[in-house]
């Protein structure tokens, strides 16, 4: 069934789920901002949300609605802000190679309307964040290096 939720709706839907999201307000994270980015590109238009910490990382959440045949679809990324390191969450989890599910990103890989949807994947990303290696760099005390996965785009 197509979603019929206005984007702009969407966009603040996101927000209001990620100021919430408790694996990152639990040590500290706050909204620093939002950014709407047009585009005419293949990936369209985007809203940016970067979450950040006293400790020198920031966490940027990027909502594609309608990403082509993915549908809605969310890319995050964990940034160093000193170093200027950052790594995708995607890739990580890729790398780990623990994740079952077929495009967890994609928001239409979790059954139900857009809220529904966006509710599941929220706990996916806590429970991604909760994982010690990755606490362990959200809090600041450690870095990993997670090379881009290119896939297909190689």
């Amino acid at each position: 069934m197509k979603n019929s939720t206005p984007v702009k709706d969407k966009a603040k839907k996101v927000e209001s789920f990620l100021v919430m999201l408790d694996s990152l307000t639990s040590i500290g994270f706050r909204l620093k901002h939002t950014k709407h980015v047009s585009s005419k590109g293949p990936a369209g238009d985007s809203y940016e949300y970067l979450l950040s910490g006293d400790n020198g990382v920031s966490v940027e959440f990027t909502f594609y609605p309608a990403f082509g045949d993915k549908g809605d679809y969310i890319v995050i990324y964990v940034i160093d802000d000193k170093t200027d390191k950052d790594f995708s969450l995607d890739s990580w989890v890729q790398k780990r190679g623990t994740i079952s599910q077929q495009s967890p990103f994609s928001l239409s890989s979790y059954s139900g309307e857009f809220e529904q949807q966006l509710r599941e994947f929220m706990k996916f990303v806590n429970s991604l964040f909760s994982d010690l290696e990755l606490l362990s760099v959200l809090e600041g005390k450690s870095w990993i290096d997670v090379r881009f996965n290119w896939g297909e785009s190689k």
